[in-house]
């Protein structure tokens, strides 16, 4: 991935990715079911796998607000 991808990817998505709870590749798939549903503020893939995805996403944001 080049450095301007990572530097548009939302950071919903980056910190995630950068911290290890989802890979590249789940993290590509999010981002493109993501615009292609016109970026909803409440999003749930229909993929059971990037729906685990999604919940690693909010169990780390969960641990992080959690740490405040």
């Amino acid at each position: 991935m080049s450095s301007l991808s990572y530097q548009q990817m939302p950071h919903w998505l980056h910190q995630p990715l950068m911290q290890g709870a989802i890979n590249l590749a789940e993290a590509a798939e999010l981002w493109d079911e993501w615009l292609m549903t016109g970026e909803p503020d409440r999003f749930c893939p229909e993929s059971l796998y990037l729906q685990d995805a999604v919940l690693r996403i909010n169990l780390l944001q969960w641990e992080l607000h959690r740490a405040d």
